[in-house]
């Protein structure tokens, strides 16, 4: 790839950015995973039912991703280092408070301050490291960014479990906050500024404002109809999708709009995109799938359940940084449509299992879908970030982590869908175990698996057409 024109940030300042940038990338999954682990924990202490404990939870994805695209859009505006800075410092904060918290009300309000403060970090991230290094370093930047969600994902639970164990639940929030002091220092002392492109553009208030209702709304009618609130529920749907309409016609009239429409007039960006949603609306059920498959069908415990999981977790972060370093020499849609593929292939080979496979059979498949999704994740971002302006890197890395939330939701939908038609009102739990209908559940794994191995492998059409990848001008 030609080198562009960049600001000149010193060999420091790059390996200070990464360092940055990869804390925030891990300490979002990370505290998702290892929070959720804690919540017997919490009730226990603060008291409350399986609803109320679930808000814990709840409340943070709430604030991330409601908050994720008017944030992209703020520190493209104002700076991404201020933004990110400051979002490091309201996380560390709030987390200092969630350990504090006398109550499960005060968790549960807190909890979306640090959601709010982790969607300041969590596209950022990407884009303070898209803006920093030039296309031809890139590509390692982000596969080191991404192997960091994994590191995340993979942590949290054994981390989490020692924590809670021997310190309380309230420890995993406090072991934020010398770690955010630490990177909020580094921050300061060795990032060096930036050159802001979109300064003399302005805040749209009315996009931000229609924007969260109408994301609010969703999110709530889909949370809130698990719980059988059933017509609230589907009001607050409505309501939502009505204020979303009404969010597009003012983002095609506003001068500086929130979201600008006309990104997704950019074929690469765009296919991109979509490639991302497919991508996540097909993974992220599967270990959802295999967790139960594990445990209620082929009889591990919840702690052999766990490890043979996380071989896909693992080997994600293992291969992340080499396929992030192969898309700057490669072109990054044939790495990720190679990825892509691997994915879909492994997730229908997980469909092929019977009641009583060999826990090496399926650690095997699982290392297949995660070397595959390593070698997609990564690429696809490069060639998603390499595809718009340096004033957009902002929205545009909140956009793509827009797409991995709602993919995220999606494909969990289509899993719980298919085993809750399948197997019926059976409850799916650890003391169900002996009475769990294993034909009707490996009839419904197996419908589910195949479903999300087709949607992924529509995300290789997409990756595929989306043309070339040039790096976008600095304009």
């Amino acid at each position: 790839m030609n080198k562009p024109s960049v600001d000149n940030f010193t060999a420091t300042s790059k390996r200070a950015a990464l360092a940055v940038a990869t804390f925030g990338a891990f300490m979002t999954p990370f505290d998702g995973s290892v929070v959720t682990l804690a919540l017997p924990s919490i009730g226990r202490d603060l008291g409350g039912g399986v609803v109320s404990l679930g808000w814990v939870a709840t409340a943070y994805v709430l604030g991330l991703t409601i908050c994720v695209i008017p944030f992209g859009r703020l520190a493209d505006i104002r700076g991404r280092r201020l933004v990110y800075v400051l979002g490091v410092a309201l996380f560390t904060l709030s987390s200092a408070v969630c350990g504090l918290s006398p109550s499960l009300r005060v968790l549960i309000a807190i909890r979306f301050v640090q959601g709010v403060a982790a969607a300041m970090m969590a596209g950022n991230s990407i884009a303070l490291l898209t803006a920093i290094f030039p296309a031809y370093e890139r590509g390692k930047a982000l596969g080191i960014n991404t192997a960091a969600v994994y590191v995340g994902l993979s942590v949290g639970p054994s981390l989490g479990g020692f924590l809670v164990e021997g310190l309380g639940w309230r420890s995993v929030f406090y072991v934020n906050v010398p770690i955010g002091l630490a990177v909020i220092a580094l921050a300061l002392l060795k990032i060096q500024g930036e050159t802001i492109d979109a300064r003399a553009e302005k805040l749209d208030p009315m996009g931000i404002v229609t924007y969260g209702l109408a994301l609010s709304m969703i999110l709530l009618g889909l949370t809130l109809s698990e719980s059988h609130v059933s017509v609230f529920s589907r009001t607050l749907l409505v309501s939502g999708f009505a204020i979303l309409a009404l969010f597009i016609f003012f983002e095609t009239r506003v001068a500086s709009p929130l979201l600008d429409l006309r990104l997704f007039k950019n074929t690469p960006f765009a296919f991109s995109t979509l490639t991302a949603l497919l991508n996540y609306s097909s993974v992220f059920g599967v270990a959802f799938i295999m967790s139960l498959y594990l445990q209620l069908v082929s009889g591990f415990d919840p702690e052999q359940a766990g490890f043979i999981l996380l071989v896909q977790p693992v080997t994600m972060a293992i291969f992340a940084p080499f396929s992030g370093w192969l898309s700057d020499k490669v072109e990054p849609r044939i790495v990720a449509s190679v990825g892509m593929a691997a994915v879909s292939a492994s997730i229908y080979t997980l469909s092929r299992l019977g009641a009583h496979a060999e826990w090496w059979d399926i650690a095997v498949r699982l290392m297949v879908l995660g070397t595959g999704h390593a070698f997609f994740s990564s690429p696809n971002t490069n060639a998603t970030m390499s595809a718009v302006t340096k004033k957009q890197y902002g929205v545009g890395a909140a956009i793509l982590s827009t797409m991995r939330f709602t993919g995220q939701a999606i494909s969990l939908a289509i899993a719980t869908s298919v085993l809750s038609a399948t197997v019926g009102g059976v409850a799916l739990s650890g003391h169900s175990g002996p009475q769990i209908p294993v034909e009707a559940f490996m009839k419904g794994m197996k419908i589910a698996l195949i479903l999300l191995s087709g949607i992924c492998a529509a995300g290789v059409f997409t990756s595929l057409v989306r043309g070339r990848i040039h790096s976008a001008p600095d304009t």
